[in-house]
């Protein structure tokens, strides 16, 4: 999408992915030991975004906007 947009060089994205196990026990009540349970999969996904404001400014330079 930034390259559609041509604005790559002025954003940059970083995108994390944290997986973690989860166990859920199947039934009611309290679990025991021998409870079954089922283990799956939680993905947290963390975007990180900055924008380079340096070649922000060039560019406004080369369009002759001030501000």
């Amino acid at each position: 999408m930034l390259k559609k947009h041509r604005v790559q060089d002025y954003i940059c994205l970083e995108v994390n992915e944290t997986i973690v196990l989860v166990k859920k026990y199947k039934g009611k009540g309290r679990p025991t030991q021998n409870t079954p349970y089922e283990m799956f999969e939680v993905r947290h996904l963390d975007l990180q975004y900055c924008l380079n404001e340096d070649a922000v400014e060039g560019y406004k330079k080369l369009a002759g906007v001030s501000m």
